[in-house]
């Protein structure tokens, strides 16, 4: 690589160091060339002001670096910025169809944009905008997303038993759209359950399945580094993910508001008292009294793609959810 010239290899060490400062044995791991072509590299770009060496040790865009990355994108990184080279990788070693293969960077995207997410704000948030050919979202999830999305780089799966036989490697290759015609004798009766959402403690505690990244997340390279301050797009939000971020007030709701989400989620349709008696107690949000509590809740719901007010469960006032490809 010239002193001025940017080579394939000199772009994938700027978008991998996009990510966040990298050590030099994680980038040796990372990409499939010589130690020392690395190396020259990595000069190469220190003395173009492009990458520099952090205290640690590590290596780190500079500002010039990342105004080059962003002044001119090319090929995959126009559309793919927030897809590390590791995981594209891992991505198309799943030898997946185009679409499902885009699926499981929509849900990789969504997680790394956000940092952490429960498996209800992923596929609130991702199965209506890369459905991959299913036509539920259980589907989706158990044969498309969930075994593949940890099994890449930089995702921390949740530490539980996630899956069934519906949702195992084997049945999710064999039960994607592109391998249904393969069988003979499709079976109907062994749909997927609705995806794990929640666990609940030997105390009676509902905890949200949540899946982490484990680099920064995009929202919080935000100007100002307050990631949670989230520009509008307008009503409706985007996602139910969206709609939380911006409408609630203090770390307190939002945790709240994610768990009462990943309680309906989980069930379709919550009445309110079920609201109150599973998550109210050790999410309370600052309310001293559950009717203080619903009010807010119920004001929050209202706002949030695919939540309905009005639906009855059990013959009491409570929401009923499910997603739509109508988010715009």
């Amino acid at each position: 690589m010239s002193s001025n010239t940017l080579d394939a290899l000199g772009r994938a060490i700027l978008e991998t160091l996009d990510e966040g400062p990298t050590s030099i044995d994680t980038m040796e791991a990372t990409f499939d060339t010589a130690p020392e072509t690395l190396e020259s590299h990595l000069q190469q770009l220190i003395d173009n002001a492009l990458v520099r060496e952090a205290p640690d040790g590590r290596y780190e865009l500079t500002d010039n670096g990342r105004r080059l990355l962003r002044a001119t994108p090319t090929g995959e990184y126009v559309d793919r910025t927030d897809i590390p080279p590791p995981v594209e990788r891992a991505i198309a070693s799943f030898s997946l169809p185009p679409d499902e293969e885009q699926a499981v960077r929509t849900a990789f995207s969504f997680l790394a944009y956000w940092g952490d997410a429960t498996t209800a704000e992923l596929v609130d948030g991702c199965y209506s905008e890369s459905p991959a050919g299913y036509e539920t979202p259980e589907e989706w999830w158990a044969h498309c997303i969930e075994d593949r999305l940890e099994g890449v780089p930089l995702v921390d799966a949740p530490e539980l038993d996630l899956g069934d036989a519906d949702s195992s490697p084997s049945s999710s290759s064999d039960s994607s759209p592109s391998s249904s015609s393969d069988s003979s004798t499709p079976s109907t009766d062994s749909s997927p359950s609705s995806p794990r959402s929640i666990t609940t403690s030997d105390s009676s505690a509902v905890t949200p399945v949540v899946w982490t990244y484990e680099r920064t997340p995009v929202v919080d390279r935000f100007a100002g580094g307050d990631g949670r301050n989230i520009p509008d797009s307008g009503p409706p939000y985007g996602s139910v993910r969206h709609g939380l971020e911006s409408r609630t007030g203090s770390e307190d709701e939002r945790a709240a508001a994610r768990v009462a989400f990943a309680i309906l989620f989980e069930a379709g349709t919550v009445s309110e008292a079920d609201l109150v008696e599973r998550a109210y107690d050790n999410y309370p949000a600052g309310y001293d009294s559950s009717t203080a509590w619903l009010t807010w809740l119920s004001d929050l719901f209202e706002s949030l793609p695919g939540i309905e007010r009005g639906a009855e469960a059990a013959d009491e006032p409570g929401w009923q959810y499910s997603p739509t490809f109508d988010r715009t």
